[in-house]
């Protein structure tokens, strides 16, 4: 299965992945159908801008995410990649093998445009930390 979407906000994120994918969302949850896989993602807003999401699933079929580069750099991920199993980030110029063995920390952008594999029949844990430009401009920029 493949899914085309922008870096963006965990709730639009959860409702694009929600529109192609067997799956609930319920509050701050995105849960997947058994058809799908076992688990799903959760997020918390911290501060207006500030996110932390939790992915913790195991799927049923492999799933690839196209993400595409927006035009305007709003919004940042800090991902934390938990799990031992390996997930496959492919950019213009480079693949990276992301996992807690070798590469477990990427820092990306929306302007970032990336290709990521997510492999099935293997627990896939990711921390992540999400934030828009108007809440680095207004928490750390503005206290420099």
């Amino acid at each position: 299965m493949k899914i085309e979407t922008e870096l963006i906000a965990p709730k639009y994120f959860h409702e694009t992945l929600h529109q192609q994918i067997p799956s609930t969302i319920k509050d701050n949850k995105l849960i997947f159908d058994k058809e799908f896989g076992v688990g799903g993602m959760t997020y918390l807003q911290i501060q207006k801008g500030l996110y932390v999401n939790l992915i913790n699933a195991k799927l049923n079929e492999p799933l690839t995410l196209c993400r595409t580069a927006k035009k305007v750099n709003d919004y940042f991920i800090l991902n934390f990649h938990l799990s031992h199993s390996n997930i496959i980030q492919k950019t213009t110029n480079k693949e990276y093998q992301l996992g807690f063995e070798n590469t477990n920390i990427v820092l990306s952008s929306a302007c970032t445009e990336a290709t990521i594999v997510i492999p099935n029949n293997v627990a896939v844990k990711i921390f992540n930390i999400g934030f828009t430009i108007e809440w680095l401009e207004e928490n750390i920029f503005y206290s420099m």
